[in-house]
């Protein structure tokens, strides 16, 4: 009897220990996880799809293999129930965070884009009050040149105004930069927008399809 015991536990000790690797129970509803690997044993507990387990080792015919769940849990499931990827629910649930997110960066850049378009109507405005007190200011110049055999302080004046003129032009040009900045960063805004409500479709269109007939309710007794 001792040499039956010894022999056997030399047999067991010489089994390639297989690395612990995490995997996820098939599409199939529900999973019996057994005391030992066979029908015939108790159950331990129930699995359901999409719960992860660390694989721990197989059984001699390789059919069944010993798991531990999150929960600590031990015992055997059959190894057609398990998988290395995870299932189709896992994978739509990290699609539709991914397409929420995209959603909140679009209506961030709609937001954003509405903000920039308003301050470039008002720079648009200044620029056209700006362009008509200039053309006042030239039409004051002209006429103060034409006045030059007035006295001393129309001289004086005619000075003043060609500053104003000289100030009112360079403001204009720092608006009219503004407004081509503002103008460029509408049009990125808009590509950002189009790109990732494009990115959604694409995500969706692959992983929907796959979706369809993957889930079964399965009991294992």
């Amino acid at each position: 009897m001792r040499y039956l015991l010894l022999a056997l536990v030399l047999l067991l000790g010489a089994q390639p220990a297989l690395a612990q690797t995490t995997h996820w129970v098939r599409d199939v509803l529900y999973v019996t996880l057994r005391d030992g690997p066979g029908s015939q044993h108790p159950v331990v507990t129930v699995l359901e799809s999409g719960d992860g387990i660390e694989k721990l080792e197989e059984s001699d015919e390789g059919e069944y293999v010993r798991i531990r769940t999150d929960d600590g849990q031990e015992g055997w499931i059959q190894e057609q129930y398990l998988s290395e990827e995870r299932t189709a629910a896992q994978k739509l649930a990290e699609v539709r965070t991914e397409l929420d997110q995209v959603t909140q960066r679009r209506g961030a850049l709609a937001s954003e884009l509405e903000t920039v378009t308003s301050e470039r109507d008002q720079l648009a405005s200044q620029v056209e009050e700006l362009e008509g007190t200039i053309e006042t200011l030239r039409s004051e110049l002209e006429e103060a040149r034409s006045a030059a055999e007035r006295p001393l302080e129309l001289a004086e004046q005619n000075e003043q105004l060609r500053t104003e003129n000289k100030e009112m032009e360079t403001e204009l040009k720092r608006l009219q930069a503004e407004v081509a900045d503002l103008e460029g960063t509408e049009n990125r805004d808009w590509f950002l927008v189009g790109a990732g409500v494009l990115l959604a479709g694409l995500i969706l269109g692959i992983i929907l399809p796959h979706l369809r007939g993957r889930r079964s309710s399965t009991w294992d007794f």
